[in-house]
């Protein structure tokens, strides 16, 4: 049997107890019975450490990384929201539009309303995360004939949930292996997990005209593939009363770098 004080397993912290599972007095059982070594001991840990990340799940802040939240075991549920919470996001919603009609002049709360009551229970999870990461969603257009509306995020500054995010998978990979970041996810996947669409340039500029956005933050902006084979990306800002897009690393992953999106409901 092996010492505790020789055993080197016993020199790692233990791991929080977030699971229910003691992962200290299991190692402490394992020894005792003569049945421990280092190689099993850190696949308990490599055990754990997913148990632990799949028990954050419930307790995830709009700051955490989404992929947290939306998981292929998970997503389907995840897309349903209590009834307290879809009364409590439709009053946000018509609170928001009745303050900035300017945004949607030929459109009245009772189309609006009538179209989210009718709206599959997918959009409205995904108007509700669009809410809950602080891109305060409102309506920016509706289609006459069949009553499809737009919804943009038009948050003052980019949302605080969806920022320090690479633009894409190979940028947020490039950040890890070559500068030893960790962004909080990548643009296309958090917003693909999320039901929406990056802004692409000209819903971006349309999005500027109803009010002065992104004066000290960067969104991410839909960009061609073309660009992206050159590990670039589109992000947009504006200084004062110029809009500006600009290229930038796909692996940018700055603290005030962002994206907004829109969903057709």
């Amino acid at each position: 049997m092996q010492s505790r004080g020789k055993n080197p397993i016993y020199r790692q912290p233990a791991l929080a107890d977030t699971t229910g599972i003691n992962t200290r007095q299991l190692l402490e059982q394992l020894a005792e019975s003569g049945h421990l070594n280092v190689e099993a001991a850190n696949a308990l840990i490599a055990e754990m450490t997913a148990q632990t990340k799949t028990a954050a799940l419930n307790t995830a802040t709009p700051e955490a990384h989404l992929t947290l939240i939306i998981t292929p075991e998970n997503q389907e549920n995840s897309k349903k929201l209590t009834l307290e919470v879809k009364e409590q996001l439709l009053q946000t919603l018509e609170a928001r539009f009745r303050k900035n009609m300017h945004r949607h002049t030929n459109i009245t709360w009772e189309q609006v309303a009538m179209r989210l009551n009718e709206a599959p229970e997918s959009k409205l999870w995904s108007l509700s995360e669009m809410e809950r990461t602080g891109g305060e969603p409102d309506v920016t257009a509706r289609d006459e004939q069949t009553g499809e509306l737009t919804f943009i995020d038009l948050s003052p500054e980019t949302p605080k949930g969806r920022r320090k995010c690479a633009y894409d998978q190979r940028g947020e990979k490039e950040s890890i292996r070559h500068y030893g970041r960790e962004p909080k996810g990548n643009a296309i996947d958090l917003s693909a997990a999320m039901g929406i669409t990056i802004l692409t340039k000209s819903e971006y500029r349309a999005a500027q005209k109803f009010d002065k956005l992104d004066l000290h933050s960067y969104s991410w902006i839909l960009t061609p593939d073309e660009m992206r084979k050159q590990h670039l990306a589109l992000y947009g800002r504006r200084r004062v009363d110029l809009v500006r897009i600009r290229k930038s690393n796909t692996n940018c992953d700055m603290a005030n770098m962002g994206f907004r999106g829109s969903l057709k409901v």
